[in-house]
């Protein structure tokens, strides 16, 4: 029966991919975790940084007739990074908002003595549903707040680059939003 083949075949193409996006994402995870991985930390100027990845995902806002709102108040901050890396976490950061958010994220960039924080935030649909502690641990997934079919990888591989990066990062809740702020050493 060809609708029957077609309707498995088609299974089959949307298992596989999400196969291949959990082992790239273990792969990925397991890079950032290696403790031998040692980036190389350079000054990168933050807002081009952050200003790519939002274009890299224009398709994706226009989809959802989202505009990203960006507040920095040093539009030429820069931090001890490494450029891929930071711009993986970036991206992994602003994939988290789109595949789980409710309404176009919120970023800020706010200079601290001698860090820079980059906050991402995003309303959600269940925020009393998100274990913000527990949001950096692999596999991970808050059941109500998280439906789709990511692996629970991504902020998990953010954690790992920022930390081998000399930075931290950390999450909340704040009403309906979700807040996800990184602090990076100023350059």
């Amino acid at each position: 029966d060809e609708a029957a083949r077609a309707r498995y075949t088609e299974q089959a193409i949307r298992r596989l991919g999400s196969m291949r996006e959990l082992v790239d994402g273990l792969f990925d995870y397991a890079k950032a975790a290696d403790p031998g991985f040692a980036p190389e930390l350079v000054p990168v100027a933050l807002m081009p940084a952050v200003s790519d990845v939002l274009v890299s995902f224009y398709p994706q806002f226009t989809a959802r007739g989202w505009e990203p709102r960006i507040d920095c108040a040093d539009e030429d901050a820069r931090v001890l990074a490494d450029a891929p890396s930071l711009a993986r976490a970036l991206a992994n950061l602003v994939n988290n908002a789109l595949r789980y958010g409710s309404g176009a994220p919120g970023i800020s960039v706010r200079g601290r003595g001698s860090e820079i924080r980059v906050t991402m935030s995003n309303p959600v649909e269940r925020p009393g549903d998100i274990d913000a502690a527990r949001l950096f641990d692999r596999f991970y997934k808050s059941d109500a707040a998280r439906t789709g079919e990511g692996s629970g990888l991504g902020l998990a591989i953010v954690a790992r680059l920022v930390e081998a990066m000399g930075g931290t990062v950390s999450a909340r809740v704040e009403g309906d939003e979700l807040a996800i702020e990184l602090a990076l050493r100023r350059a």
